[in-house]
């Protein structure tokens, strides 16, 4: 599981997006972080390995500038066991060949091995790693998005065909220089907040990563799974992602999650989760 966050409006937007993400990683994340923006019709990328802050002093992450914007802190499993799948390039954002989209995940696309089979025949993978002889997963997803688009879909319209070809509870956030003043997720399963005020909207994989400007937000809410979300200025347009998903109402039993961490805890069994 990763941490998102994603902006539209007139703040300086890497301090808020950079403080969301550091809000954000202790839950999940701090393999590498990153941050995509779009100014003056141009993507600009700035990502690299470490937590947040590590990030900020090695490199002017600080400095990108723009009025919209998705920013990423990574969490791999795979990564975890193995460094040499936490590579700079292996971090997010990721763009189309063309740089004209740029996308962010949290998730797993389970089936990415078979899509990578084939897309790697027309389009390069700058998360490739020639040692391992692999790709982040979430790579895929911007490559399939631009050949949509190229054929005339918009964005959303893109995630509502792409997500039933992938299998996992991903969730994806695109933007693009076509529209530059707007931020699609597409939600199937994954923690996802939103928040709205005068002229600007905001997203972030946990509740935390608002908090920098929650005061300031007309409203904040979870919005529901399966979702596909488009962020403007002052305004969120939802709707059903993928129509024949059943998604699953899962509920909490707070006083048996804490039953079963006081005990592990006792027991002296833990671990990095």
């Amino acid at each position: 599981m990763c941490q998102l966050a994603g902006y539209i409006g007139d703040r300086p937007i890497a301090p808020l997006l950079l403080k969301a993400l550091e809000l954000q990683e202790p839950y999940w994340g701090a393999h590498a972080t990153g941050l995509g923006v779009i100014s003056s019709g141009v993507i600009s990328i700035i990502k690299d390995r470490g937590h947040v802050k590590k990030v900020i002093k090695s490199s002017n992450i600080s400095e990108l500038e723009g009025t919209t914007g998705i920013a990423h802190s990574r969490y791999s499993s795979m990564a975890r066991e193995d460094p040499r799948f936490n590579l700079g390039r292996m971090a997010h954002p990721f763009t189309s060949d063309d740089e004209t989209i740029a996308l962010a995940h949290n998730g797993i696309i389970r089936n990415y091995m078979d899509h990578w089979k084939e897309l790697k025949k027309k389009h390069a993978f700058k998360s490739h790693s020639p040692v391992v002889d692999n790709i982040t997963d979430s790579e895929i997803a911007v490559h399939m998005l631009s050949d949509l688009v190229k054929v005339g879909r918009d964005i959303g319209e893109a995630f509502k065909e792409i997500f039933p070809q992938l299998k996992g509870t991903a969730l994806l956030s695109a933007m693009t220089t076509i529209e530059p003043d707007t931020l699609y997720v597409a939600n199937r399963y994954q923690p996802c907040y939103v928040g709205v005020g005068d002229d600007e909207a905001m997203f972030c994989s946990s509740r935390a990563g608002l908090i920098p400007i929650e005061g300031e937000l007309r409203e904040i809410w979870e919005p529901p799974k399966n979702s596909l979300m488009k962020l403007t200025r002052g305004r969120v347009e939802t709707q059903v992602l993928e129509a024949d998903l059943e998604v699953p109402d899962l509920k909490l039993n707070k006083p048996l999650f804490k039953e079963t961490m006081m005990s592990i805890i006792e027991a002296g069994e833990t671990d990095f989760r």
